[in-house]
């Protein structure tokens, strides 16, 4: 069976790297599987996607005409390397970004789609402009159970074809291999610390963080401890922004700033405590880093799928946007080390037996072998 996935980039984002880690499983362990990676975009995960398989991207100009064909409706195939009906059994379409040229592409080629939903409520609000598209294909991977209900709350699709399957961060592979450089990471001396980590935007609530710390400090102004914020700025005006709040909340140095980095863990070997102030995640690979290094969760309750699993056993969720009920779960592990630690303990526990060899891409590959006729023909749509 031959495979075309389609992701929107080679970059280090969740859906991506997510991806990376699920072709790195398939071509280990699914031997009779052949597949190819296409992106319309160039990043620093290239590399990686060929050492796996077969990895196409476009240059500027031939991604110009790309996206002008088929926003006309005219066929794209001249642009996919040569790419033709008969080359592939399935398409795998990374993300809602790509729904439209998967569709395009099964129209043209007469063969099966499946999308890997990651998308969350707020994202939707744009992927709903592709509705068509999305519900041309015809199975459906989602990420968490709150990925899957939007699946069934916004498009009306049967959960019958729906797989959920959690992803697993490609910075599990430094923890498995014991390769964590954590020498390279600044001691924040006795202080308890507490991280956070993500890009700078609204759906990360980066907004919010200077007003955390300012409500925690408020109300604890005795505590010793240290905001470490591992963060994505995409432009020097969001820094901007994000240092003006700290000064004027008169925080500034209460919290660490680091820029991305491409294996966080180190950091997270750091961390006491790991901060989610996310308005929503549709999963969230930070809070899975975090608990493989034995740190507990605090978040939000219902907007994030990775309170599926940790739930109040390897984190805590408190009400939405209630940031004195936050600073409250903050003190209470801040104040507990006993608590911490357990917790701590709990949710490295729980990433590993969810997230284990043996059945971490199980979701992945029942949905694939649906429409493998040669592997197991009982597989019916």
């Amino acid at each position: 069976m031959r495979i075309l996935f389609i992701s929107h980039r080679l970059t280090r984002n969740g859906a991506t790297l997510a991806l990376l880690q699920e072709l790195r499983y398939l071509h280990e362990h699914c031997k009779d599987l052949e597949f190819e990676v296409f992106s319309p975009y160039d990043g620093p995960l290239r590399d990686d996607f060929k050492k796996i398989c077969p990895t196409h991207y476009l240059s500027n100009r031939l991604r110009d005409q790309l996206y002008r064909h088929f926003w006309t409706k005219i066929s794209g195939r001249p642009y996919l390397f040569g790419f033709k009906k008969g080359d592939f059994d399935l398409i795998y379409t990374n993300t809602v970004t790509m729904a439209s040229i998967a569709d395009t592409l099964k129209k043209e080629w007469g063969i099966p789609c499946i999308l890997h939903f990651h998308e969350a409520v707020t994202s939707n609000y744009s992927a709903l402009k592709s509705k068509s598209s999305i519900l041309a294909h015809d199975f459906f991977i989602a990420v968490s159970e709150l990925t899957k209900r939007n699946l069934v709350d916004y498009y009306g699709i049967s959960p019958s074809k729906i797989e959920i399957q959690y992803p697993l961060s490609h910075c599990l592979d430094s923890y498995l291999q014991n390769n964590l450089p954590i020498d390279a990471v600044p001691s924040f001396g006795n202080k308890v610390v507490m991280g956070i980590c993500g890009r700078y935007d609204w759906v990360k609530s980066s907004d919010l963080i200077p007003l955390i710390i300012k409500n925690f400090f408020t109300q604890h102004p005795d505590a010793t401890c240290h905001f470490v914020y591992v963060c994505r700025f995409f432009s020097d005006q969001e820094k901007c922004n994000f240092d003006y709040d700290l000064k004027k909340l008169n925080v500034e140095d209460k919290i660490t700033i680091v820029e991305e980095v491409d294996n966080p863990l180190p950091y997270f070997k750091r961390f006491d405590i790991f901060l989610m102030p996310s308005r929503e995640e549709s999963f969230s690979l930070t809070a899975q880093e975090a608990a493989i290094m034995e740190t507990p969760v605090v978040g939000f309750e219902g907007v994030t799928g990775a309170e599926e699993w940790l739930k109040d056993k390897g984190g805590m969720f408190v009400p939405y946007m209630d940031l004195d009920k936050l600073s409250d779960a903050l003190y209470l592990l801040y104040s507990d080390e006993a608590l911490r630690k357990s917790k701590g303990v709990t949710s490295k526990r729980l990433v590993l037996e969810m997230f284990g060899q043996a059945s971490k891409m199980e979701g992945v590959v029942q949905a694939i072998r649906r429409f493998d006729k040669a592997y197991q023909p009982d597989y019916q749509m």
